[in-house]
This record gives C-alpha cells, structure tokens and sequence, in this order.
C-alpha cells in the first residue's frame, strides 16, 4: 500500500487510562521508569494481560506530542512516512506481531532507524524477549537489544484477585463472597490467567442472562 501525506493514520482507540489506575504491585519501579525521561528506545516485555497496553495509554495520556499504535496497523503504511510533524515519541503495541515474518520485521527495524535518525523516542511492547530467537531479522534483533529493558511481573495473588473482581464490578457483574472464594480456591491466582477468563465470563452471563455463579465458573476454560 502506497501512502501519501493525505492519508489517514489508523490509531489505537483512547481508552480511560492513566497511572493512578496501574496497580503496579510489584512494579513500582518499572512505573517510575516510565514516567521518568524516556531514553531513545524501549523495550517492555510482560504477558499477556500484565497491563502493557494500559501502561503505553498512561504514558500517551501524560505527553501533548505522542503517536500510539499496534503493531498490526503498521502494515497498513510505512510508519514512518505518516508520523505527524512535532511527534516527540511514538508507542507501538505488540510488536511481537510482526515476529518471523521478514517483511513485517523490515517494517520495525525501518521505523527504529527513523526515529533514532530524527530524534524520536520510541516504545516497543511485547510479550516475548528482544533477545527470543524467532526474531529473524538479525539487524532488528540487535536493535531491540539496544535499549532500556523493562519486564513487567504480572500481578498474582490478593491485589490480582482484587483487580479482577473491580474489572467484573465495571461491567456491572458483583462477585459475592462464595464466588470469589471459590476462585481464590481453585483457580491459578496471576492476573493474566484471571484476565483470559474475564472475556467469557462476561459472554457466558449475557448468553446464559445470568450472574456470576460457582456452576457458570465451572464452565470458564483457563
């Protein structure tokens, strides 16, 4: 796809997101990395559903002069043909998405060059390693390796629990005491496995038009 100056940059849809509604148990100081002066490039790694995304809004929601997309929509266009003038830093989501494919590596390591070579920040997230062998493009191997490397730890225990049973409590689902025993009880206690299951309990209660209940959990597959 040929891009033009006129075309449109398909972004990440804004979501309500800042720091203050991190819980960076755990994370305290990879948080204040984040919030602190960037350095040119970054690398945050963490599982799926440890808050990454979340972390690349509060940090769009702190600066006037920011580019956030995913990783997906950089096959759209080459990014850096349609980074508005000003941009000071730009997010990219997920790149891990654009791993083993030569291709779509090119389209990393191009925009690594180009913002290094214009003095623009930049953040890559991904749930995987810079240093993951499925990298095949050696050159954007090495340059993913160049940089700050953040791990996000997930959440795991009670504030895990706790974020779970807020984000339920937001789409209007209450746990009662029994429920959230029983997860407690029997189910792994890490935020991403509880964040898997959060998606189908809430299709399950529209679907079955009930509430959270023990017998509706025992259908969830972690």
């Amino acid at each position: 796809m040929n891009a033009t100056p006129q075309e449109p940059l398909y972004l990440v849809t804004s979501q309500a997101a800042d720091f203050d509604h991190f819980n960076d148990h755990g994370n305290e100081a990879l948080v204040a990395a984040l919030r602190a002066p960037l350095p040119a490039f970054t690398f945050l790694q963490g599982p799926s559903g440890s808050g990454k995304s979340h972390l690349l809004k509060a940090m769009e929601s702190e600066t006037d002069h920011g580019l956030r997309v995913s990783a997906t929509q950089m096959r759209l266009m080459p990014l850096e043909q349609a980074i508005p003038a000003g941009v000071a830093v730009v997010w990219v989501d997920d790149i891990d998405d654009l791993q083993g494919q030569r291709e779509d590596e090119v389209l990393a390591f191009n925009l690594f060059n180009h913002c290094r070579s214009h003095d623009i920040k930049l953040v890559f997230t991904a749930t995987c390693s810079p240093r993951d062998a499925a990298w095949v493009l050696p050159d954007l191997r090495s340059r993913l390796n160049s940089g700050q490397l953040l791990v996000l730890k997930p959440l795991v225990g009670q504030p895990a629990l706790a974020v779970f049973s807020q984000q339920l409590e937001s789409q209007g689902l209450n746990l009662t005491e029994d429920v959230i025993q029983y997860v407690t009880n029997h189910w792994p206690s890490d935020f991403p496995t509880l964040h898997h299951a959060i998606q189908q309990i809430i299709t399950l209660t529209l679907k079955e038009k009930r509430k959270v209940t023990i017998p509706l959990l025992k259908k969830i597959n972690l």
